[in-house]
């Protein structure tokens, strides 16, 4: 499922380490967001100042992960990895989940893919494309709400909502998850930074060397509303109805898994 027959994945998969941490998620869900703010802390780490943008992150699919990091900036004694897989491709590593109300996710990953030309040769409409995808968003996100089951301390939620409402709080607790050591000023630093407008100006400028990170064909779209429920703007009343009667239930869960998690780990 998702991307793992990319070659770079098919590569960088023989590497991946015991120690390493992934970031994972459907696409659009704020995984990108999340690895600029831990970009941040992780230079900051290192005795940089730092600034908007700034990944040093790796995508699976794009980078030579075992290359990307014999970067001496990077001071952390574990590894971190975006990923788009499910549960059972990475399952034996420590995992940051990251989820997103599908109706926005979906709307979002619609925009994305505008970029190509050949989906927009193609192009059915928003409302078909995210009725298209609803199932394979259930699958990806019940693949982690069934391994939670038995994996639970290997699991860490965080949904896009709770980063967007207090972003501080969100990746405190991803770094308490991972053992990582910061302080409040560190984190609030990293959220000054890595603010959504700010990465939206820097998209828009096409400044992948700042960003940190290059998107084939553009950053067109990339950081681009980052509201909650800005689905109810796009989509039709039956489309939302039925994205909602397909996926409320496991949205849910995975709310009420994220919200034990976090007592679990402000509790230790």
């Amino acid at each position: 499922m998702m991307f793992s027959s990319a070659y770079k994945y098919q590569v960088n998969q023989w590497y991946f380490r015991p120690t390493d941490v992934f970031l994972a998620s459907y696409p659009r869900s704020g995984n990108t967001w999340m690895r600029l703010l831990l970009s941040d802390v992780i230079k900051q780490l290192g005795g940089e100042t730092t600034q908007p943008g700034g990944n040093v992150i790796p995508d699976v699919y794009k980078v030579d992960i075992e290359d990307w990091y014999r970067n001496p900036r990077i001071k952390i004694p574990f590894r971190i990895i975006k990923t788009h897989e499910p549960f059972d491709l990475i399952s034996d590593y420590r995992i940051i989940y990251l989820f997103r109300h599908p109706a926005d996710c979906l709307c979002s990953y619609y925009h994305y893919q505008l970029r190509s030309p050949k989906f927009r040769k193609n192009n059915s409409g928003i409302d078909e494309f995210c009725l298209n995808l609803i199932n394979q968003w259930c699958g990806h996100i019940n693949s982690y709400l069934e391994a939670a089951k038995t994996d639970s301390d290997r699991l860490l939620f965080v949904s896009y909502e709770s980063l967007n409402n207090n972003p501080l709080e969100s990746l405190k607790n991803a770094c308490n998850f991972m053992d990582l050591d910061i302080t409040e000023s560190q984190a609030k630093i990293a959220v000054t930074n890595q603010q959504f407008r700010q990465l939206k100006s820097l998209s828009q400028q096409g400044d992948s060397q700042t960003l940190g990170f290059a998107e084939n064909g553009g950053y067109q779209n990339f950081f681009r509303r980052g509201e909650i429920n800005s689905s109810a703007q796009e989509l039709s009343g039956n489309t939302r109805e039925t994205i909602n009667h397909k996926s409320q239930n496991l949205y849910n869960q995975m709310r009420e898994l994220e919200s034990q998690k976090v007592t679990n780990i402000n509790s230790n």
